[in-house]
């Protein structure tokens, strides 16, 4: 009951980058990436904690990181590990396995969110990560393109209107 009541509370509530990921997007994301029981994850835009209980029931050790108050006690009303910090304010170590993210979008933000990311990983790792089409067409964005091409991402476009249907739709692709 506290947690539905805490989700109607954001659900029309004002806040910068909320778009929830939607529940077919969060299993294609689990697909990719791959994770064993008992991995070291991280999800540092956390939200509402959709993804980070994708993680959990996979028996992940996962965290979450979330600037928002309100979502971060969501996560945690839900039972999640989640810290009331912002991401890119912490000190990355690279100690993960893997790191599934869907970052804020606006102003190129998840451009910086993903590389941020990128230094938490430990050798092998992984990330898997939502980023908003602009950033993969903006000029602004030609060092973000360039350095996946470094790294040797794979980039999977999915389809117009994949955030439709979700909790806080967006037509952002």
């Amino acid at each position: 009951l506290k947690i539905a009541a805490l989700e109607r509370e954001v659900k029309f509530a004002d806040i910068p980058g909320f778009f929830p990921t939607p529940s077919a997007l969060i299993q294609k994301m689990m697909d990719a990436a791959d994770c064993d029981k008992g991995m070291k994850v991280l999800e540092p835009s956390a939200g509402k904690g959709d993804i980070l209980a994708a993680l959990h029931a996979a028996g992940c050790n996962a965290v979450g990181f979330e600037i928002n108050w309100t979502l971060a006690d969501i996560c945690k009303a839900k039972g999640l590990r989640c810290e009331r910090a912002d991401f890119l304010e912490m000190e990355p170590c690279p100690m993960l396995d893997r790191v599934v993210m869907n970052p804020p979008f606006e102003q190129y933000q998840d451009a910086k969110h993903v590389r941020r990311a990128f230094d938490w990983l430990k050798p092998g790792g992984r990330i898997v990560a939502i980023v908003g089409a602009g950033c993969m067409q903006s000029a602004r964005c030609e060092w973000f393109r360039d350095w996946l091409s470094e790294v040797g991402a794979v980039v999977d476009h999915q389809p117009a209107g994949s955030f439709a249907n979700a909790f806080n739709p967006t037509g952002v692709n």
